[in-house]
């Protein structure tokens, strides 16, 4: 199978938008298959353009979601407890930082 190049770990995390440490994790779990050469690990660019394309549906279909959600006037109810949860996330946030 071609890989249609090799990416050191620090191109795989800028092309995906993650840490390096994160590429690593991904190699790890077997999500990215590990070349090494000259002692250097490195990782196939067409699975790092296959998990790509899988990120870029995953954050469109999210911000699908959370579009209709805030477009939606039947959901005035949920946005306000949304609003309400997220306040007091924050308020209690800060109540330990002052500590």
């Amino acid at each position: 199978m071609r890989e249609e190049g090799l990416l050191n770990c620090a191109q795989a995390g800028l092309v995906l938008d993650v840490s390096t440490q994160r590429v690593s994790e991904l190699v790890r779990l077997r999500k990215l298959t590990r070349f090494e050469f000259f002692g250097r690990p490195y990782v196939s660019l067409r699975e790092v353009g296959d998990r790509l394309a899988q990120q870029s549906k995953g954050r469109a279909a999210k911000a699908e979601f959370w579009s209709a959600l805030v477009n939606n006037s039947e959901s005035c109810e949920l946005k306000a407890t949304l609003f309400q949860v997220g306040a007091e996330a924050f308020s209690a946030k800060a109540r330990r930082k002052r500590k």
